[in-house]
């Protein structure tokens, strides 16, 4: 996934989907996931080092997905610090569940890569 934003924006903010492949019951996902602590961590593209590490993300449940559906979004806004310099800069996902199964490191499928212009 790429992502722009332009020199020293903090908005739009990042949107991440929650999909889940694990679990047959999404309802169950989507509990273990209101108790997480998830948060995110930026890098350099060129030389992998850290700009930002850890800092808290929002779960936010989408209001417009309908009756019966539980559809959640991850999402950060970007401070001035990461988007002073413009640069190509990816970056992980923690979610660490609140009952004690583990961490989860995302996006799994696809990298996220950041672009500031």
């Amino acid at each position: 996934m790429n992502f722009f934003i332009n020199k020293n924006a903090t908005l739009p903010k990042l949107y991440l989907s929650v999909v889940d492949t694990t679990y047959n019951n999404i309802t169950m996902f989507n509990e273990k996931l209101l108790g997480s602590t998830i948060t995110i961590s930026i890098f350099k593209q060129e030389c992998q080092s850290p700009i930002l590490l850890c800092s808290p993300m929002q779960l936010v449940q989408d209001e417009d997905c309908g009756e019966g559906c539980e559809q959640y979004y991850l999402v950060y806004q970007l401070p001035t610090r990461v988007t002073s310099k413009q640069g190509e800069y990816f970056a992980k996902v923690n979610i660490t569940f609140a009952n004690g199964e583990g961490t989860l490191i995302a996006p799994i499928r696809e990298s996220l890569n950041i672009f500031v212009v």
